[in-house]
Parts: structure tokens; sequence; C-alpha cells
């Protein structure tokens, strides 16, 4: 399913491989950031701001930087 886990013995958050080639893609051509890549992600599923997230994903932020 091309899924990234968390961890192997407990997953529970994981990222998809597309998501992570996405990143990549970005993050070479305009320099972007994995902060500012989760706040994409996150105004992309609720940019009415009511919602935000609780917190940034420490995971994503480790894989992505």
């Amino acid at each position: 399913m091309r899924w990234l886990p968390e961890t192997s013995d407990r997953p529970r958050t994981a990222a998809t491989f597309q998501v992570l080639e996405e990143f990549q893609l970005l993050s070479l051509v305009s320099k972007l950031s994995a902060y500012d890549f989760y706040s994409a992600l996150a105004r992309r599923s609720d940019n009415t701001g009511l919602q935000p997230p609780k917190v940034c994903s420490p995971f994503l932020l480790y894989v992505c930087g």
C-alpha cells in the first residue's frame, strides 16, 4: 500500500509515499520547509481555520526534515 509507518512494532501514524514524494519535489524546487508543508496540508483539509490541527505531527517533521 506504500505507507511508511511511524514505528514498526506499534504503528499509529503513517505517511504515504505519495505525500513524501510530493514534499521531496516541493522542497527541492522551492526550498519548502517541513513545517510549511505540514501547514499547507492542514489548510488543504480545513482552510477556514476554525478547526486547526492540535499539533504539528512530529513524525512528519522527522521524516521530512
